[in-house]
């Protein structure tokens, strides 16, 4: 009985050390799945004042020169103007004093009103040095068109190889290409939510 109770508790033991392996990258970049954001700010009931952004690249790491900053501004803005989906991208070496990146992330787009109103067609690229972390956040509307799974397909085979090489920018930029390409295409349009609704 003890050799049998004792198998078990070692197969539970591997079994999760297994799973645990399988969502670290060899002590580098945890791998996350992206979140599903309003761009209402639900849960302290505050709507947000909805404003054309001056400015979508928050570099508050300081890792990215200012060429970088300036293309990936570029790219972001023609994208907008091409379908109005608006990206944002942020760099931080903590939290703001939330406990993980995903409640940051999700509160970072809500106040900020990413995404238009009746769409929600916002999407956040989060990205730490410093916590060795990457984020691909979306708007609800968003997340009808490039699902977590999509999105965790982008970070796992285009962002963490080149981050695990120290190549942060190349890694972004590969990321921020295949989002773009994506949701360009016409069958990927983000329509307003009344255009969803099933009669």
């Amino acid at each position: 009985m003890f050799k049998v109770t004792f198998g078990i508790l070692v197969l539970t033991i591997l079994i999760y050390a297994c799973y645990l392996e399988c969502y670290t990258f060899d002590g580098f970049y945890q791998r996350n799945e992206s979140t599903t954001v309003e761009t209402e700010n639900i849960s302290s009931g505050k709507k947000v004042h909805k404003r054309k952004m001056e400015k979508l690249i928050f570099d508050m790491e300081e890792i990215l020169s200012a060429p970088e900053i300036k293309h990936f501004d570029s790219l972001f803005r023609a994208h907008e103007k091409l379908t109005g989906n608006e990206i944002v991208l942020v760099t931080t070496s903590d939290y703001g004093g939330y406990p993980t990146m995903k409640a940051y992330a999700r509160d970072f787009l809500n106040s900020n009103g990413i995404g238009k109103k009746g769409r929600n067609n916002g999407l956040g690229i989060f990205f730490s040095r410093t916590k060795r972390e990457t984020r691909i956040s979306t708007g609800t509307g968003t997340q009808k068109v490039l699902s977590d799974f999509f999105a965790k397909q982008i970070i796992d085979s285009l962002m963490i190889p080149a981050f695990k090489v120290g190549r942060n920018y190349e890694g972004i930029l590969a990321g921020v290409n295949e989002i773009i390409s994506f949701l360009e295409r016409p069958e990927n349009k983000i329509l307003a939510i009344e255009d969803n609704r099933k009669f």
